[in-house]
């Protein structure tokens, strides 16, 4: 998580910056349980912890991370061992690579991750703007048309669909939809 943030009631944005601004912004509302609060790279709806014991420059941020359950690989260099499956030609064709199975499969991967540069940031940003609105304006007008014309790769129609819901939303939407447009 990049640690930049907007916290909503409702429809109105409340705060954003850094976990702990926006922490001290609303430390005096009384009602902190109807907050939603997103993470500003990607949309992701996250919870903020507001125990006073807890150090408010602390993250305490929750989002669902999986637990790694054994420790194959190298964890100390980095290296995670984890399962793929690949049907019986892929293995073949691995086993003739002069640099063995892991090397070539890393050296592929890295080249298709440069070749769709691009792409990714276009799907990424995509990806964030819808998990931003399905969480916040999932039962506004146009909102089904709204992410047709997001993955549609239509920014006027995104935008005609998006232009009657709440300034804050659509503010912050924009933040999102920005590099949707490839």
């Amino acid at each position: 998580m990049g640690g930049s943030v907007f916290a909503f009631a409702g429809e109105k944005l409340i705060a954003e910056g850094s976990i702990a601004q926006v922490k001290e912004k609303i430390q005096n509302y009384v009602d902190r349980q109807n907050f939603l609060f997103f993470d500003q790279d990607n949309g992701k709806q996250i919870s903020l912890d507001f125990d006073p014991r807890l150090d408010p420059q602390l993250p305490n941020v929750s989002e669902g991370r999986p637990a790694v359950k054994n420790k194959r690989g190298r964890p100390r260099l980095g290296v995670v061992g984890r399962e793929i499956t690949l049907l019986p030609r892929h293995w073949e064709w691995l086993d003739e690579q002069r640099s063995g199975a892991s090397a070539t499969l890393r050296r592929l991967l890295d080249q298709h991750r440069l070749d769709n540069t691009s792409v990714d940031k276009t799907r990424l940003a995509q990806d964030s703007t819808n998990r931003f609105i399905y969480a916040i304006a999932g039962n506004l007008g146009n909102f089904e048309e709204a992410v047709r014309a997001l993955y549609a790769n239509n920014p006027d129609g995104f935008a005609e669909c998006v232009k009657r819901w709440p300034s804050d939303i659509r503010q912050c939407t924009k933040h999102y939809s920005d590099g949707a447009w490839g």
